[in-house]
Order: C-alpha cells, then sequence, then structure tokens
C-alpha cells in the first residue's frame, strides 16, 4: 500500500502511527485520535487520520446526532488532488478480505451417510410393517 501511495500520489513514506484509543502511549502528541480521522474504508477496518483535522462529531455518543453535524473537511483538503489520489489509491488497494471458505470434514461426510441411512431404513420399515398387517 505504502509504495502505491509512494509512487501514485508522492506521499513520503514514513512508518505508521499506532492508534491507541486507551492513549497508553508515553508520546500522547504522537497519537492519533478518532476525530482526527477523515475517511473510513472497507468497513472501518482502515482508517485515513490527519493531524491537523478536529471533528468533535466523533466524539458524540449521542445515537440521534445526524451525519450532517460532522466538521467537514476544510476545502483546501477536500478539493486537492493530494487528497483524490490518497483516496483513491486506498479505496482501490485495500483488499477485501471474505470470511474463510468452510471445508467439507470427514466426520461431517460420515454423518451425513450415516443419518440418510437411518432415515430410508426407517421408512423402509414402516412401510414393511404396514404392508404385512394387511396381508
Amino acid at each position: 500500500m505504502m509504495t502505491s501511495l509512494v509512487a501514485g500520489c508522492h506521499a513520503i513514506s514514513v512508518w505508521p502511527i499506532v492508534y491507541d484509543p486507551k492513549g497508553n502511549l508515553t508520546n500522547s502528541t504522537e497519537m492519533i485520535k478518532i476525530e482526527n480521522v477523515v475517511q473510513y474504508y472497507r468497513a472501518s477496518s482502515f482508517a485515513l487520520a490527519y493531524k491537523g483535522y478536529n471533528n468533535t462529531f466523533a466524539l458524540n455518543t449521542t445515537t440521534d446526532a445526524g451525519y450532517d453535524q460532522s466538521s467537514p473537511l476544510p476545502e483546501v483538503i477536500l478539493y486537492s488532488d493530494f487528497y483524490k489520489c490518497i483516496d483513491r489509491v486506498l479505496a482501490d488497494g485495500i483488499p477485501i478480505v471474505d470470511r474463510p471458505k468452510l471445508k467439507t470434514k470427514t466426520g461431517m461426510i460420515v454423518g451425513i451417510v450415516i443419518g440418510s441411512l437411518a432415515f430410508i431404513s426407517l421408512i423402509w420399515f414402516c412401510f414393511g410393517c404396514k404392508d404385512s398387517r394387511y396381508n
């Protein structure tokens, strides 16, 4: 991802900053806060943050608050080619991860076979008993 940002958007390559929502980092000035998030990607599993952005809406805990109450991005950022490039690269480059496919296990197959045979035997027995009563 970083290679795409550097090559495509001419971003400066730096180490990512760890997000610590509890504030346990020793240098709190380096910490990214929830109100610094500019955009979420892939069901909020990845976020783009800018320390110069302060969205106080993110700290609102009431459920009746609307998205329109969010602090807007400054126009100089929102309409910049750099922001558009980063947004496009992240939206296109972050993979969508599907859950692992369910593997069929031997025990499942044996259970299906035994259950099917038991069901067929039960039906055969019931119809066999019914026919013997009328003879």
